[in-house]
């Protein structure tokens, strides 16, 4: 779902597994590592060639992408928040 950006999929599996709060903690893991994986496949791609500039405006366009999806779909849950702060933690200190 996440590969797929099945916001709908995703808000319905939210909706399901937000009423017992332990079961989004995998959730928000799985989250994690699928950022991560975009992030390390966009350094993968980054070369001199490409310029800074625009390696740091796909890192910006990552992030609004992912920030909209914990916003609408995941209701700002702090789980999936603190999953997207540590992904791109983890992306920017792999750069």
């Amino acid at each position: 779902m996440l590969q797929t950006d099945s916001r709908n999929d995703l808000a319905r599996m939210y909706n399901l597994y937000r009423e017992n709060p332990p079961s989004l903690g995998p959730i928000g893991g799985m989250l994690k590592r699928h950022i991560v994986g975009a992030g390390m496949d966009l350094i993968a791609e980054f070369t001199d060639e490409s310029g800074s500039l625009k390696f740091v405006i796909d890192l910006i366009e990552l992030h609004d992408r992912y920030y909209s999806l914990v916003t609408d779909v995941f209701q700002n849950n702090p789980i999936f928040d603190q999953a997207l702060k540590e992904a791109f933690e983890v992306i920017v200190n792999k750069k």
